[in-house]
């Protein structure tokens, strides 16, 4: 469907955490409505969880703002065939009238991170990570997603699992960090982890969480080292082979844990000799840009 016959575009920005939201008039080229909404990923979310997620935040939306308009989804786990459907689908039965163009997360990062005309490594860094490299705006070649379990180097999954695994290992030396943790996840901390870790619906996004409390106590050695070995972690796992081919290309890169965290990043990029040029903190403000600006 074309742009100037469309009344509304729903922009949805999509993570395992959360999702960005943003209501456009694209006659007069106005934000109607932003919000932040519960997390959406059709690789680890069952068809029941995803359909309440979807249901919830459509709400949002009233009669009048569905007459002519379009979905643009951006989504983690939308690089797979099989669940792109599926989140099409369940997105079609909530909204019948509707039409839905769906994205995989990388594709809105190469967007806000690079021009057309432009090409280097863009890298996300969420609940999950990827690295992939743009040409003329377009991805030419991406990382394989291996998940939270297989992969995810240095996001906020990774950094979650190293500060909950050396804490109940006992790793972390200064009292006070120990005490801090202690208050936060109380004194029984042990098996709410181990139940969260292994029961919860989300796990990725359980372990993330942590990776709060790893921000509120970078002043300490040890959790500082730690966040900078994960980022070495990424660059060895995932960011090698697009050194290895591009040795000149720019690295930029997207997501809550690339922002808080980047100075570490920055950190272990200098230890090999790489550069970040461009960081941002989400993609959804790229995106709003090409229909209201």
């Amino acid at each position: 469907m074309d742009n100037k016959s469309l009344k509304h575009i729903l922009l949805a920005e999509s993570g395992s955490t959360k999702t960005h939201f943003a209501l456009i008039d694209v006659e007069h080229k106005q934000i109607i409505n932003e919000w932040v909404g519960g997390g959406v990923n059709p690789v680890i979310m069952g068809v029941e969880e995803l359909t309440m997620i979807l249901t919830n935040e459509f709400q949002n939306l009233d009669a009048e703002q569905l007459i002519d308009l379009n979905i643009k989804w951006y989504g983690a786990g939308c690089t797979q065939t099989d669940a792109k459907q599926i989140l099409e689908t369940i997105i079609h039965v909530l909204l019948p009238t509707q039409t839905i163009d769906i994205y995989s997360d990388m594709f809105a990062t190469t967007q806000a991170l690079y021009d057309v005309n432009e090409s280097g490594i863009a890298i996300i860094l969420g609940t999950g990570s990827n690295v992939c490299y743009v040409n003329g705006g377009s991805v030419s070649f991406l990382s394989p997603s291996l998940g939270y379990i297989l992969g995810d180097e240095g996001s906020g999954a990774d950094i979650g699992k190293h500060i909950v695994k050396n804490m109940l290992y006992g790793n972390f030396f200064k009292e006070s960090i120990l005490q801090s943790f202690a208050d936060e996840y109380n004194e029984n901390h042990y098996d709410d982890i181990i139940t969260g870790v292994y029961q919860s619906e989300k796990p990725n996004a359980y372990l993330a969480s942590f990776s709060h409390f790893a921000f509120k106590h970078l002043d300490d050695p040890q959790i500082n080292e730690l966040i900078v070995s994960r980022f070495d972690a990424l660059i060895s796992g995932q960011l090698s082979k697009f050194i290895i081919a591009h040795p000149d290309a720019e690295i930029r890169a997207s997501g809550s844990i690339a922002w808080h965290f980047n100075e570490q990043l920055k950190q272990s990029l200098e230890k090999h000799n790489l550069k970040l040029t461009k960081i941002i903190k989400s993609p959804i403000k790229a995106l709003i840009a090409n229909y209201v600006y």
